[in-house]
């Protein structure tokens, strides 16, 4: 728990993970579920209870952290580089046509935390490092969360599944998202910091509880995005869209930040019903067909993202030696003198 607080964060906690167990840490938002894993990582205090890992133990946070580097450091991250296997991980998290796409490939540069990659792509550099690490154990945070459904789909089947690069690897992974808890071997649902239920997804969803509610309100969302989605408007087809491209002129600084807000493929944007939605289609339409930007705009050079830094030998000038004493006083000095 939190020391500086009444209650503690989590309580009652009792479970075991099995050599080459797949398993979810489920819960709404603020249930404990990332206390949990920093927890078991021996950065939460504890006031009592013992904690038992064996091997080396592999964690990331729902936000990616990344060095000023190259791609290829960011994976290793001081592990000895093995070309075969890092591309194997590239492979599997994803990666592989976006350092395709970039002109310096796995020697892009990602600029301060990774600014200059998107958020998916934090994120899967993120796994990728953690999975080049080769633990016994991984621990991850929502690792989907900023990911689309085909790529989540996706990497969860390559690095998480039970056919994933670590299928015989222990697999801790905390989601709030239900859609992918029956490919996982077993379930602990989180609530208030207390584990409420515990087992198989199967078992637990045939009798009403947490898990059942998560799923039941899952279910109706997305019932919900469906008939909302069912009243929008048709697509505009690409006869219209031309039109409107010719017609309008397009700034390209005007719209830069606009295209940005707006970075979603054009089928999801259609499913939007009002009609300052539909503009906001033809509005981005508009930027892409006439700015073309692309990710590789933003990483054509590593020139810049990393300052050199210099270091300089010799004594301090007598000019701010001066002025140093003159801040600290004449009684300062005179006694720094009598030290002496």
């Amino acid at each position: 728990y939190d020391p500086s607080s009444s209650s503690p964060t989590l309580n009652n906690i009792s479970f075991s993970a099995k050599q080459g167990e797949l398993m979810a840490v489920a819960g709404i938002t603020g249930a404990g579920k990332s206390s949990l894993l920093i927890s078991l990582l021996g950065e939460m205090y504890k006031s009592k209870g013992t904690i038992q890992i064996n091997g080396k133990i592999a964690y990331t946070s729902q936000q990616p952290w990344l060095l000023n580097s190259t791609i290829l450091e960011n994976v290793t991250f001081g592990n000895k580089i093995d070309h075969d296997f890092f591309q194997k991980v590239i492979r599997a998290c994803g990666l592989e046509d976006d350092l395709k796409s970039f002109a310096d490939g796995e020697l892009t540069v990602v600029g301060e935390n990774g600014s200059k990659l998107s958020g998916g792509q934090r994120a899967r550099v993120s796994i990728a490092r953690a999975v080049y690490s080769r633990a016994d154990l991984y621990l991850f945070d929502d690792p989907l969360a900023a990911l689309d459904s085909k790529m989540a789909y996706s990497l969860f089947d390559k690095v998480f599944g039970q056919n994933g690069i670590l299928k015989n690897r222990t697999r801790i992974i905390t989601t709030n998202n239900v859609s992918f808890l029956n490919r996982f071997d077993s379930v602990i649902v989180l609530q208030d910091g207390n584990i409420v239920e515990q087992g198989r997804v199967d078992e637990l969803s045939r009798n009403p509880g947490i898990l059942t509610s998560m799923i039941k309100n899952f279910k109706n969302d997305n019932n919900s995005q469906l008939d909302f989605s069912a009243q929008s408007k048709p697509s505009p087809d690409n006869n219209q869209i031309t039109k409107i491209i010719e017609e309008t002129p397009v700034d390209k600084a005007e719209h830069f930040d606009i295209y940005s807000k707006f970075n979603y493929s054009s089928e999801s944007l259609c499913s939007l019903s009002s009609e300052s939605s539909s503009n906001s289609i033809f509005a981005t339409q508009k930027i892409v067909e006439k700015v073309n930007i692309k990710k590789i705009d933003f990483l054509e050079s590593n020139d810049s993202l990393i300052m050199t830094e210099l270091t300089e030998k010799g004594k301090v000038n007598r000019k701010y030696q001066i002025e140093y004493f003159n801040i600290l006083g004449h009684n300062c000095v005179e006694r720094m003198g009598r030290a002496k």
